[in-house]
């Protein structure tokens, strides 16, 4: 039996060294990647007028599954 798959496809971000920094004094070492996660749903969330579609981890929420996708819009 191993790890149960993560979902999750590596890429590569390149930062700022003070905005990694940065990151890293404020989650440590280990959890910059959730931080980056986290972010990049959140921004993508944001643009595109919906909840956070993954909770950084990969794994879907409500919203994803499409239980509230349409929740707030105009059709």
């Amino acid at each position: 039996m191993g790890r149960p798959p993560l979902n999750l496809k590596e890429t590569k971000v390149r930062l700022p060294k003070a905005t990694k920094e940065r990151i890293k004094a404020l989650v440590g070492n280990y959890g910059i990647a959730t931080f980056i996660r986290d972010a990049v749903e959140n921004e993508l969330a944001r643009r595109e007028g919906t909840p956070p579609a993954t909770d950084g981890t990969g794994e879907c929420t409500e919203s994803e599954s499409g239980q509230n996708r349409n929740k707030g819009k105009l059709e």
